[in-house]
């Protein structure tokens, strides 16, 4: 019992740390980075405009309403 006490809490750190890549860009991860195909990429950007043009129709609703 006490043996797996003391390999819980070495593993624990280890289970702990940030794998992450650390962007080098510094700004919010979009995904593009990680998508490794073209297929993929466009799919993305795609995705990002359809929601742009999204918020750019509900900002032209928002600023009639107004």
């Amino acid at each position: 019992m006490r043996q797996r006490q003391l390999l819980l809490l070495a593993i624990l750190p280890l289970l702990a740390c940030d794998r992450a890549p650390a962007s080098s860009s510094g700004a919010a991860d979009t995904g593009l980075a990680l998508a490794t195909t073209a297929r993929a990429k466009d799919s993305l950007i795609g995705l990002k405009d359809s929601l742009l043009a999204d918020k750019e129709r509900q900002l032209s609703v928002q600023s009639q309403m107004l």
